[in-house]
């Protein structure tokens, strides 16, 4: 599907279509009952936080997230962290409030 990138972690990793362990133990999932980048909606990805995303224990707000697609890239910045379970998705619905950079 992709690629993500955010540079001031030096974190990059490939984004797999899935979240299936198979999936996760590659790289990046993209949810696929998400948005895809730049589509409206929430895009979900997904991550083990001790493998591809081990350098995201140093994200904080304001950091610019890319997600290169073969339609281009597409940036979000970071508002807010929590670490969440498998079993959380209450974390995928809406703000109801349209967002972009």
């Amino acid at each position: 599907m992709g690629r993500i990138e955010i540079p001031r972690l030096a974190l990059a990793a490939v984004v797999f279509e899935g979240t299936s362990d198979g999936t996760l133990a590659r790289g990046v999932g993209h949810l696929t009952s998400s948005a895809a980048p730049g589509q409206l909606g929430n895009l979900v990805l997904a991550g083990h936080r001790d493998t591809f995303f081990r350098e995201l224990r140093g994200v904080r707000a304001g950091d610019v997230v890319t997600v290169a697609t073969p339609d281009g890239p597409f940036q979000y910045e970071v508002e807010s962290t929590a670490v969440v379970g498998p079993d959380a998705v209450e974390v995928l619905q809406a703000s109801g409030v349209p967002r972009s950079r």
